[in-house]
């Protein structure tokens, strides 16, 4: 059985989301969570953004975020809602995610965070973040990423990782890519 968590590293190489038997993932729970510099009074949001094949988004509705908590056929993906503060131990936010579930249009979901009324704040601020992927099946942690201070770069969006399909299942990407808004990225 394969030693979990798979700990990745910001840029490293994809890695397939299987279990600690080997089987492919199916249902995972994403947790993220951070905490704020002393002065840093900014909201950080968690997102998921679900591609076609040409990397555009597969519409608005497959955008999933604070004011859209779930994909419109309500099972592939799901946002727990907004925590303000980021304070307080473990997950800040958390996405559910049924793989089997994301229709055969959707290649990519990427994984984002990004400040709300950054209000000249961007990541230099945060402390300490990370995700997790837990396996609902079993509630075992499979994949974590540490991102220490200063790595999430000096814009106020971060796609955090990219979870892309393959004729083998589905692969995560641990990019950590600094992009200036979100609505930079919807735009794209």
């Amino acid at each position: 059985s394969l030693n979990m968590p798979i700990n990745l590293q910001k840029g490293s190489a994809p890695q397939q989301l299987r279990n600690a038997q080997g089987g492919n993932l199916s249902q995972i729970y994403i947790g993220l969570g951070w905490d704020m510099a002393p002065n840093c009074k900014v909201d950080l949001d968690a997102s998921v953004a679900c591609l076609g094949a040409n990397d555009k988004l597969a519409g608005s509705e497959w955008f999933i975020f604070y004011n859209n908590l779930t994909s419109p056929d309500r099972r592939a993906v799901c946002h727990s809602g907004d925590n303000r503060t980021g304070q307080g131990e473990g997950d800040d936010e958390s996405i559910k995610i049924d793989l089997n579930a994301v229709p055969p249009n959707i290649t990519k979901l990427l994984l984002v965070i990004s400040m709300h009324d950054a209000n000249g704040m961007n990541f230099t601020s945060v402390r300490g973040a990370f995700f997790r992927i837990v396996d609902m099946n079993t509630n075992q942690e499979t994949h974590r990423l540490d991102l220490s201070s200063g790595q999430g770069g000096t814009t106020e969006c971060l796609i955090f990782a990219e979870i892309i399909r393959t004729p083998q299942g589905w692969n995560i990407s641990p990019v950590c890519y600094s992009i200036p808004t979100l609505s930079a990225l919807l735009g794209n």
